[in-house]
């Protein structure tokens, strides 16, 4: 599978929902900043564990190689190491330490719906910096420059 170049994987950013610790009348910047704060206070209390895990090889038969004139030549059975997968065991622990850290300073966790390509088009760009009150109408665009804004219709 090729990879998709980065202008595909942007567009396609554009469509995701968005998810994000929402309280309404908050400053954007103050959430951000209290989820940096509880992200340091997690790595704190529940630092990085890096494992180490080892997958199987796999068994390659034994094969015989021949040139032109005839002449072979007996390749052994041999195995081929499995990959090496490093990754941190407390990453879970860690991120629920964080929305615990979130949801004590009175934030809720929410995914918001892509905004639907004729909402994004009829409204005027913008930045989101206070949350605003949510509707079941409500939906998020999200801009390149990976800031959103959120959009209530009706």
């Amino acid at each position: 599978m090729k990879p998709l170049p980065l202008i595909s994987v942007l567009v396609m950013a554009g469509c995701m929902p968005l998810g994000l610790y929402y309280k309404q009348g908050v400053n954007v910047a103050r959430m951000q900043s209290n989820l940096t704060d509880c992200k340091v206070s997690a790595i704190n209390r529940v630092p990085v564990n890096k494992e180490i895990d080892v997958l199987p090889g796999v068994m390659v038969p034994e094969s015989q190689s021949c040139d032109s004139a005839g002449n072979c030549r007996t390749i052994p059975a041999h195995m081929l190491p499995g990959p090496v997968i490093v990754y941190d065991a407390n990453e879970g622990l860690r991120g629920e330490v964080t929305r615990q850290c979130m949801t004590a300073q009175g934030y809720q966790y929410l995914t918001l719906p892509a905004c639907p390509d004729a909402v994004a088009q009829a409204t005027p760009p913008g930045v989101t910096h206070i949350m605003p009150p949510l509707s079941a109408q409500s939906c998020a665009i999200r801009n390149r420059d990976g800031s959103w804004q959120i959009v209530t219709r009706g």
